[in-house]
């Protein structure tokens, strides 16, 4: 899509909810400044508004700070909430030995002349998760 923006074949584009442009505050308000100073016209549903010009501009960045702070009040939650399960004795994490994929398959791959990014793609787990089997074996 943003190829498409950067072409101007798209003028409108409508969002189910704002947060969804992106993941944070500074990274969904470039996309947004971006799209209007090409006048691509931002519409969110949930929120119904239209965030033209430069009243949508500043209600963008408010909602973007807002959801921003809500994320980070989840994952403090989430924490405190593991910290006490942990104290409890009913969280104790992913057990001994169990892993997301098979370290000897990556091992495999990497023999294969796979890359880092390759082998965690192909293994659905995250490059560290890789150096890791990689450094295991």
């Amino acid at each position: 899509m943003q190829d498409a923006i950067f072409a101007g074949e798209i003028d409108t584009v409508v969002v189910w909810k704002l947060d969804r442009l992106a993941r944070n505050l500074k990274e969904g308000v470039n996309v947004l400044a971006d799209w209007c100073q090409r006048g691509v016209r931002v519409i969110s549903i949930t929120q119904q508004v239209d965030l033209s010009g430069s009243v949508g501009n500043l209600i963008a960045s408010l909602l973007f700070g807002i959801a921003e702070i809500e994320l980070q009040h989840s994952k403090e939650r989430q924490a405190i909430g593991i910290a006490l399960a942990k104290k409890r004795g009913v969280y104790t994490g992913r057990r001994l030995g169990t892993t997301k994929a098979m370290p000897a398959r990556a091992r495999a791959l990497r023999k294969q002349k796979l890359t880092i990014p390759e082998i965690a793609q192909a293994l659905g787990v995250k490059q560290r998760t890789v150096y890791n089997y990689l450094s295991s074996g």
